[in-house]
Parts: C-alpha cells; sequence; structure tokens
C-alpha cells in the first residue's frame, strides 16, 4: 500500500462517512422533528381557538361563531378544511349543506372542547402536513449540501498538503537512505523546515557526519583510555592468558619501583613473594581448562613484591575481558600498609572500648542494687512509717469514737468532732502519701473481679452522703437502665470515686453533687472479650477551676490555687494518685469546668462485660443518703472473742467496740500467750495484730493453723497497721481470713465481724 493512498484513505472515508449521517440520519431526525413540531404548534393554535369559541358556543350565539371561523379559515390557507361540532356531533360550521363539499384529504386536527367535565363540542381541520413541512426542510437540505462540499475541499486540501509536505520530503529521505547505506556520501536532502520532517533531514545529515568522524572518535577514544590507565592512583597491570605483562601503567611502577619495560612482555609473576610466584601459572592453567574461578571478578587481599625485594600487603581486584577471540585479564593493585595499620590500631581501641565497657557494666549493676536496695530501704520506711503513725492513730480516732457515744456537754462534744475531723484529715494526708510512693514505685497491682458498678457506687456513697447533710449539700445519682455486670479492678475505681467526691465536697459550699454512669460507644471484641466502653462522672457546682489551671491540678502537690491549701486544706496529691490509678486500669480521667461555675471529672474506662445486666433500680442510691450503721441498727452478737494486741490503747478500742456488739473479749498481749489460749479454749472469732511481740503475727497464725488441724478452723482477722498491698496478700498467704487497717470505724469492724460470722471461711 502507497504512502499516497494511505494519506487519501482518511479523506475519502472521513467525506463518505459525512454523507452518510447526513442523508441517513441527520435529515430524516430533522424531518421528524419539523412534523412534530408543527403537529403541536396546529394543536397550540386550535387550543387558543376553541377557548375563544366556548362563550359563543355555550349561549348558541352561531353568528359571532360563523365570523370567528370564517375569518380564521380565511387567514389561514394552508388548512384545507374546519368544522365546528356541537356535543351530539351535529355540524355548526359550515352549514350543513356545504359539509359535503369539503376536502375531506390531507391529515386530520380533531380537538374535543370541554366545559366543567362536560364536552360541548370538536373543532376538526384538515391539512397536508407533508406539503406544510417541505418548504421548511428545503433550507436543512441545501445547508447539508453546503457542508458536503465544504468537507471535500478541506478534504482536497489537505490531502494536496500533505502529499506537498509530508510525502514528497519522505521520498527524498527514502532516496538519500538508500544511497548512504550504498556508501555514498553525495546525497540530496530535503531542504531543512523546523517541522519533524526538517528534523528527520537534519538527523541524515548528522549521520552522514558521524560516519566521516567515526575513526577520529576511535583513535581520541583509545588516547583517552590510555591517559585515564597512566594517570590511576591504584596500580594497573594487564595481563594474557599465559601471564604476560601487556601494559604497566605509572602507579603500578610507583608501586612495585620497576620501570615499564622492564616489566612489559614479562610475566607477571615476578611481582609476587612465595609461594604465590610458583602456584601463579598453576592456577591460570587451571582456570583456562576447568572455568573456576578463584580471584577473577572479586577482589582480595594478597603480598606484593618490589624490585628491592620487599613484601608489602595488597588489594588485588582482577577483572577478564575478550578482544578478538583472546583473554585479557586487568589487575588493578592498592598499597593496604596504612589501612591494616588503621586497623590493628582499631582492634587495640576496640580491646580497651570493651574493658572500659566492662568496668562501666560493673558500675552500673552496682548502681542498680544500690538503687534497689534503696528501693527496698524506702518500702520499709513506709511500712514502718505506716506503723509508726496509724498505731497512735487508730487509739486517738477509736477513743473518739467511743467518748462520742457517751452523754456529754455541748463544748465536749465540739471538743471531741473537731478531734475527730482533724484525725481524719491527718489520715486522709498519710493514706495520699502512702498511694502517691506506691505509684512511684509501681507497686499498684491489678485485679480484676466481675461486679456491679451501680452497686459499687451505691456502697461508696454513705460517708460522702453523710457530709453532704452536714453541708446541706444535694446528693444525686444516675445510670444507664441496662448497664450491665462488668469485670475489672473494683477497689482502685471506688478509690478513685472516693478521692473525686471528696474533692467535690471539700470545693462545694452549697447547691448539689451529681454522679453520671453511662455506657460509651457500643461493646467491641478485643482479645475474645466482649468490652464496653464506660463513663463515670462526678459533678459539682462548687467553685470551679481557672482555665489555665485545669491541668495542673493533675500534678503532684498541686491545688487550682495555692490559696486553697490553707483555706480548704490537703496534699495536692489526691488527683494526681486518681489519674495513675485510672492510667493504670488503661483509662482516662479529665476534667470540665469554669471558675465559679463547678466542675466535671469524667473517668473513661473499658471493662469486660461479666454477664447479663442487672435491674436499674440497683443502682439508686439511698434516697436519704444515709450510712447503713445509722439507717438501721447493727445486730447484736453473742460468743467469745480473742483479741492479740500488745498496745493498750488499740487493745482498749477493739475490746470496747467489740462489748458493744455483744462480744466476750479475751485478751492476749504476746503471740505465744494467743497461741497458748487458742490450744486451750475455743473462740468464735481472733483479731491478731501482725507486729505483735515474742512471735509476730504471720508465725502466729501459722502455728494457730498447724495446732487446728483439720477438725476446725477459727475465723482470724489480721489487725495491721502496715497499708501497702502486698502485706495484704501476704496475710492472706499465711492463713489469715480477713484484713483490717488501722484505724478502723466501728462499722468496718461490724461489717467484717457480720461476714466471717455467715461465711467463717475467707470471706473477703
Amino acid at each position: 500500500m502507497s504512502l499516497r493512498f494511505k494519506l487519501l484513505f482518511p479523506f475519502v472515508f472521513l467525506f463518505a462517512s459525512a454523507a452518510a449521517f447526513l442523508y441517513f440520519f441527520w435529515l430524516p431526525d430533522v424531518a421528524a422533528n419539523k412534523i412534530q413540531d408543527r403537529k403541536a404548534s396546529e394543536y397550540d393554535y386550535l387550543e387558543l381557538l376553541a377557548a375563544a369559541l366556548t362563550p359563543d358556543l355555550l349561549v348558541g350565539d352561531l353568528a359571532v361563531i360563523h365570523a370567528t371561523l370564517a375569518d380564521v379559515q380565511k387567514r389561514r390557507e394552508d388548512w384545507r378544511s374546519l368544522v365546528l361540532r356541537n356535543g351530539a356531533g351535529q355540524v355548526l360550521y359550515p352549514l350543513e349543506a356545504l359539509v359535503d363539499g369539503l376536502d375531506a384529504t390531507g391529515d386530520l386536527f380533531a380537538y374535543p372542547i370541554f366545559r366543567n367535565g362536560d364536552r360541548v363540542g370538536t373543532l376538526e381541520m384538515r391539512m397536508d402536513l407533508q406539503e406544510a413541512i417541505r418548504s421548511d426542510t428545503q433550507h436543512v437540505r441545501l445547508l447539508g449540501h453546503i457542508l458536503l462540499t465544504i468537507l471535500f475541499f478541506l478534504s482536497l486540501l489537505c490531502f494536496l498538503f500533505l502529499k506537498i509536505y509530508v510525502q514528497m520530503p519522505l521520498r527524498q529521505l527514502a532516496a538519500a537512505a538508500d544511497g548512504i547505506a550504498r556508501g555514498d556520501a553525495d546525497v540530496s536532502l530535503p531542504r531543512p523546515s523546523g517541522d519533524e520532517v526538517g528534523r528527520f533531514s537534519r538527523a541524515f545529515d548528522r549521520m552522514h557526519g558521524e560516519l566521516i568522524r567515526r575513526q577520529a572518535a576511535v583513535r581520541e577514544s583509545e588516547q583517552r583510555l590510555s591517559a585515564v590507565i597512566e594517570n590511576s592512583v591504584e596500580g594497573i597491570v594487564a595481563i594474557d592468558e599465559q601471564g604476560i605483562v601487556g601494559r604497566f601503567n605509572r602507579s603500578a611502577e610507583a608501586l612495585f619501583g620497576y620501570r615499564r619495560e622492564e616489566v612489559v612482555g614479562r610475566n607477571v609473576n615476578m611481582l609476587m613473594p612465595e609461594p604465590y610466584r610458583g602456584e601463579h601459572d598453576g592456577y591460570l592453567a587451571d582456570y583456562r581448562t576447568t572455568g573456576v574461578r578463584r580471584i577473577i571478578g572479586t577482589g582480595r587481599e594478597v603480598a606484593g613484591r618490589r624490585k628491592d625485594g620487599g613484601r608489602f600487603p595488597a588489594r588485588l581486584s582482577v577483572g577478564e575481558a575478550r578482544l578478538e577471540g583472546e583473554r585479557l585479564f586487568v589487575g588493578t593493585i592498592q598499597d593496604i600498609t596504612e589501612q591494616k595499620r588503621i586497623e590493628a590500631e582499631l582492634r587495640r581501641h576496640r580491646d580497651e572500648l570493651q574493658v572500659l565497657v566492662a568496668e562501666r557494666t560493673e558500675d552500673l549493676q552496682s548502681a542498680k542494687e544500690a538503687a534497689e536496695a534503696a528501693n527496698h530501704a524506702k518500702s520499709a520506711f513506709l511500712a514502718n512509717m505506716s506503723h509508726e503513725i496509724r498505731t497512735p492513730m487508730n487509739g486517738i480516732i477509736g477513743l473518739t469514737e467511743l467518748l462520742l457515744t457517751m452523754d456529754l456537754t455541748e463544748i465536749q462534744r465540739d471538743y471531741l468532732e473537731n478531734i475527730q475531723y482533724a484525725a481524719d484529715s491527718l489520715m486522709e494526708i498519710i493514706n495520699d502519701i502512702l498511694d502517691f510512693s506506691k505509684l512511684e514505685m509501681g507497686k499498684v497491682d491489678g485485679e480484676r473481679v466481675p461486679f456491679d458498678l451501680g452497686e459499687l457506687v451505691t456502697k461508696t456513697l454513705p460517708p460522702v452522703a453523710q457530709k453532704c447533710r452536714q453541708k446541706g449539700i444535694e446528693l444525686t445519682v444516675s445510670a444507664d437502665p441496662d448497664l450491665p455486670r462488668v469485670a475489672g479492678d473494683a477497689s482502685k475505681i471506688r478509690q478513685v470515686l472516693v478521692n473525686l467526691l471528696s474533692n467535690a465536697v471539700k470545693f462545694t459550699e452549697s447547691g448539689r453533687i451529681e454522679i453520671e454512669i453511662r455506657k460509651g460507644d457500643e461493646p467491641t471484641r478485643r482479645d475474645g472479650r466482649t468490652v464496653l466502653p464506660v463513663v463515670l462522672s462526678v459533678s459539682d457546682t462548687g467553685i470551679g477551676i481557672p482555665a489555665d489551671r485545669q491541668e495542673a491540678v493533675f500534678e503532684r502537690f498541686v491545688q487550682g490555687d495555692n490559696s486553697f491549701t490553707r483555706k480548704y486544706g490537703g496534699t495536692g496529691l489526691g488527683l494526681t494518685i486518681s489519674r495513675g490509678l485510672v492510667r493504670r486500669m488503661n483509662g482516662t480521667l479529665s476534667v470540665v469546668s469554669a471558675e465559679g461555675e463547678g466542675s466535671r471529672f469524667d473517668v473513661a474506662l473499658d471493662l469486660e462485660i461479666a454477664d447479663a445486666p442487672h435491674p436499674a433500680a440497683e443502682t439508686e442510691p439511698d434516697p436519704t443518703g444515709g450510712h447503713p450503721a445509722e439507717t438501721a441498727a447493727r445486730p447484736a452478737h453473742t460468743g467469745v472473742v480473742l483479741v492479740a494486741e500488745d498496745n493498750p490503747v488499740n487493745m482498749l478500742v477493739t475490746r470496747a467496740h467489740l462489748r458493744k456488739m455483744g462480744f466476750q473479749v479475751v485478751e492476749a498481749r504476746t503471740g505465744g500467750e494467743a497461741l497458748r489460749k487458742s490450744k486451750t479454749d475455743a473462740f468464735d472469732l481472733i483479731f491478731l495484730d501482725i507486729h505483735i511481740p515474742e512471735m509476730e503475727g504471720f508465725e502466729t497464725v501459722r502455728a494457730i493453723r498447724s495446732a487446728e488441724g483439720s477438725h476446725r478452723r477459727t475465723p482470724i482477722v489480721a489487725l495491721t497497721t502496715d497499708a501497702m498491698d502486698e502485706d495484704r496478700d501476704r496475710c492472706l498467704a499465711a492463713g489469715m481470713d480477713h484484713y483490717l487497717s488501722k484505724p478502723f470505724t466501728p462499722d468496718q469492724l461490724a461489717e467484717i465481724v457480720g461476714r466471717l460470722r455467715v461465711c467463717p471461711e475467707k470471706c473477703i
């Protein structure tokens, strides 16, 4: 297929396609649209005419109707006939005598006339629709012919343009290419232009010049290669298959001490010390036979021999090339004497560093052991301080509570209540410091037990409710009705709630405190467990926190303002401890507050769903805010209780509380005395101080359990001033049934007694 046909074919195809589209699609479509438009126009005209005739038709004014229709028919010359019938089909126009003479040919247009849903007449018109639109489409056909004519001439011009500016230059280039292929340097090329053909022509011209410059470039390339080899900083030696040196550059001369003339044409093994000199020729022979490489294509460390016989370490890299069927081996050689010296120095420094690291590691181990010893000392100090402080505090608080139950004068009661308030404040400070220390030492362990969150909140409220009643503050609780039982660390959640409620009561003088328990997002599955996001909120109408201090309140020893400490007291550790506990449970504690408008603290936790939800009524608090010990009479007990306590004040307090509950109390001042009395007498309960003399509490309880055997088990409650979690675990592991930390309240004592009387074996 010639280039001329390829250029002509697109224009012929384009012209034929345009003509076919014009005659078979466009013109018929235009005619059809004209017919539809004309029909719509005629019906619109009949609609207007019917609207004008309707009033006269209803009153039967035939004269006006005839005049109107006659005038219309005179103006519409393209209408062949126009007939008006009434609702019964009788002809009203023209006169009935003239109906038979009307032209019945052409397209019929009938338009019914309605009035209030009743047909009152019909307009019938006939016309030749094809004749009417023929003149409308005539100019469209003329336009189509003009477009085809223009397209034809444009196609012809494009073809001629391509023939002159594309086909002819390409034919000239083809002839020139044939001439160059035959080796004819005198060829005729098209006149250069700025288009692709011109660039093609110039490329041919450059190729012609390149043929002339080829050999000159090859010669120059050889010179450049020789210059590179000669001026390389590394020694370069080229040998043939027999090991004969063919090239020896200047760096190789300086490296080995030989001149080029002394080496070229001789075996390369003259540059090698023994035993490499004797092995080299055999290696080349093996390589030619087997093709197995040992050095070629890689690099290795070797030894070189200078002209004076001296040896030096070198780095040798060998490459292989083939020129005209013969192998050529090119080796680059680098003196690494200085590098070897640096490596030896580095090895020496490395050995020294290893010794230094070992010494520092030993020092760090000693420092670690010292830190651990200091940490243990801190734990021991905290335990000792807890014991030393809580022991007298138990006496102060216990005796104060006992005195408050007696008949007192108003001044005496006021003094005792102030003593009780001061003692409670001091215990709050002590507990905050101990909790903060446990958090710092990482001694806060987590537990996972199922519990009802609403019930936990309700049981936490009584002490807070009592303080709220004293200050006239309203306390309310609300919870989602379908909140399920959850599993988590109930004791830590209770501690956080107590801290938040204590702050709310402390900083609220009037108004209300609200506790809200609500579900967050929908439950999700994590590690095979169903986890429910829960938010526990404590809101108050207290003094609020300024915006610039809201994050600072969570820092240690910080309150909203330094003046708060003087006015409200406290250590500034409550919120720090609360946030630390919440983070231990992988939750968040945040605050929303405005100065003078109160605060809301939100505890967000992800808790595992334990079982089906409990009724919402279980989470409602006592509406009176009363404490169980105040709303119900404490049950009376009978029986004999052994109290092993060496501190006379603590013995007095414990004995008084137990006797008020109805027990007979037997006293023991040492662990040995408690063991002897437990062997001779049967007791309903034993209260055993951990730090009792002669035999400490852990040793005493193990001895009591060993003496009891399997026929009986007396419930034993540990009395201790230690406040660390590990102390509680040690008590339970030693055989105790419960744990009571000093100072304790009568209600705490009554609760433990009640539990152990119902469930005597470890009702924790």
